[in-house]
């Protein structure tokens, strides 16, 4: 007999194997599949079951996934992250191809800079993870998010972040948000921008070694546009710009920018018998080098300044390759007036001068075509001087055509040719008008490559 307190008997599990009818989890396949091109091809290879497995780079990364996956179902990042984690939730979103976070991130960060809630210092912290430019939307975000930023730093911040960052954190900051002197100049809003800095913001600016250029000559113009607004506005202060000038790399200077163009700027702090030793001392090496220093230190000119001591700036232009597209009315052409660029402006940047296209009518059916180099305004140089200069920049000229759809027709490369300051080159009797003319305009591109 079995006694009352006993256990009652085992359970027998049963052998019997039991069939599940449809899919485990219909929601989340349509959600996740549908909304992750990477999830979706992983899916249609995976044959293990329905825990589907997917490959990060790192465990750090899983967080950010997941992030990303929750956005399948919510729809929303939250605009609260840190630039940080929109930046690493963005990156996961791309990998993951999961439709519409990218876009969305992308949002957030520039709503949260345009708004100041977001410090641009935090996000210069974390620049590294900004995408490149083979990455979705890379190119279109960075451009978006610095012009966001030096808004941002002109109007709200540079008061304050002067006194919270020292000078050199400051430049770097600064070199960040304007990137380098040719694209600066070339682009009207940056171009705004950097001429409503303050001279201590500038200062800083080009002290930074992070400052890019294609050569200093570009700088030293860079400071001619400042001091040119500044003087008609009336606020110009000649100790500010004396402080800004003895930044500019003099040693550095192209040839022919150092020997005919500097000692010809009038407002330039620098006397005729200093800028004769410095073409020496820029041009000596070894023994010579050495006995102009020994001069140098009884004349007292300081060669531990950077007119003499700093080495070239990094070199490069981060619209190199960009194609400024140009146009010119029909009856424009009849008067040999310039281009107009995509910028807003008649002229673009390269070397410490301005450049322009010109399409000047020859006969009743052609046009010739130049591209044409200027001394720039805001240097101030007399145009009595008769001085021979020369100049070259490497740039590619294309002039489009339309059959249905626009397409390259002519093209010329500069790359190898110098001109004449304040001539052109082109060619005459280049192009038949009226196989170029659209809707009245003829258009084409220019190129720094």
């Amino acid at each position: 007999a079995q006694s009352d307190d006993a256990p009652p008997p085992a359970k027998r599990r049963s052998t019997r194997q039991t069939n599940t009818f449809g899919d485990p989890l219909p929601a989340h396949r349509v959600t996740l599949f549908g909304g992750s091109a990477l999830l979706r091809s992983q899916a249609e290879r995976w044959v293990s079951g329905v825990e589907l497995r997917v490959p990060l780079g790192s465990p750090e990364d899983v967080p950010h996934a997941r992030s990303a996956l929750r956005f399948l179902y919510t729809g929303t990042v939250d605009g609260g992250s840190s630039a940080e984690e929109l930046l690493q939730l963005r990156r996961q979103a791309d990998y993951l191809v999961v439709e519409g976070c990218v876009e969305a991130c992308d949002a957030a960060l520039l709503a949260r800079v345009k708004s100041g809630e977001l410090n641009v210092a935090e996000l210069f912290a974390c620049r590294h993870l900004l995408p490149s430019p083979d990455e979705s939307g890379g190119d279109e975000l960075v451009e978006a998010l610095l012009a966001a930023c030096r808004e941002v730093l002109v109007k709200q911040l540079v008061k304050q972040l002067d006194k919270q960052l020292d000078a050199r954190s400051l430049g770097d900051l600064l070199a960040w948000a304007f990137r380098d002197a040719p694209s600066l100049l070339c682009d009207f809003t940056a171009r705004s921008q950097m001429l409503q800095l303050s001279a201590d913001a500038m200062e800083a600016l080009l002290g930074s070694e992070l400052f890019a250029t294609d050569d200093e000559a570009t700088v030293l113009l860079m400071v001619a546009e400042w001091r040119w607004a500044q003087e008609m506005e009336m606020e110009l202060q000649d100790e500010a710009v004396d402080r800004l000038c003895r930044l500019v790399r003099l040693s550095q200077l192209p040839e022919d920018y150092l020997v005919d163009t500097l000692p010809h700027i009038p407002w330039f702090p620098l006397t005729s018998e200093e800028h004769s030793f410095l073409r020496l001392y820029a041009r000596s090496f070894g023994e010579k080098r050495t006995a102009l220093t020994d001069v140098a230190a009884r004349e007292l000119y300081d060669l531990a300044s950077p007119w003499y001591a700093a080495s070239a700036r990094p070199f490069g232009r981060s619209d190199l390759k960009r194609a400024y597209r140009w146009s010119i009315e029909q009856e424009s052409i009849k008067k040999s007036v310039t281009v107009k660029f995509d910028n807003g402006d008649a002229q673009l940047v390269a070397h410490g001068f301005r450049w322009w296209l010109a399409l000047k009518e020859e006969g009743e059916k052609y046009v010739g075509v130049y591209l044409g180099c200027s001394m720039p305004e805001a240097l101030c140089v007399s145009a009595v001087r008769k001085c021979i200069r020369l100049a070259r920049a490497s740039a590619r000229m294309v002039v489009y055509r339309y059959e249905n759809v626009e397409v390259e027709a002519d093209s010329d490369d500069y790359s190898d040719e110098y001109m004449r300051v304040d001539r052109s080159l082109g060619r005459d009797l280049a192009l038949p008008l009226a196989a170029y003319i659209h809707k009245g305009k003829v258009t084409g591109s220019l190129t720094f490559v």
